[in-house]
């Protein structure tokens, strides 16, 4: 998942979290530690059901070219390749031992922040009202 620019500073500099990745990765088998499905792997969603579609590719280059040559082809089924992703199971992003990360797919990942970004959109909306009446005071009809 995209790193925000306000929490880049939790981070630690890119070469030691590619390596504190690299780890996580290597530990989950490059697996997804919730559902299992491995890094590089192909699915193709039928309504709201993901179905695993083409065994792991070596790399994301290979995995994309396979998804884009299907595309050209006429196929008109989503696809997607799984990159795995390195989650903080405890949404503490200054904390970088093992024990609080997890490697896990896009969806996966997602369902697991997915509270939390309940509250990020319930704040920003909240800013982005407080700004309007700022700027134009508060005028109910002016709301929406």
């Amino acid at each position: 998942m995209p790193i925000r620019k306000e929490q880049k500073a939790l981070y630690p500099p890119p070469p030691e979290w590619q390596a504190i990745r690299a780890r996580i990765l290597k530990r989950a088998k490059y697996r997804c530690e919730q559902c299992g499905v491995s890094q590089y792997s192909i699915v193709s969603w039928h309504g709201h059901e993901r179905v695993i579609d083409q065994d792991p590719f070596s790399s994301y280059r290979e995995a994309r070219a396979y998804v884009e040559g299907l595309r050209e082809a006429g196929s008109v089924i989503r696809r997607t390749v799984i990159v795995l992703t390195t989650a903080h199971l405890h949404h503490t992003l200054d904390n970088h031992r093992d024990d609080v990360l997890a490697a896990l797919c896009q969806a996966c990942h997602l369902r697991h922040d997915a509270t939390l970004h309940v509250t990020n959109r319930r704040i920003t909306i909240k800013a982005k009202k407080q700004a309007l009446w700022e700027k134009y005071g508060r005028d109910e009809e002016l709301l929406f």
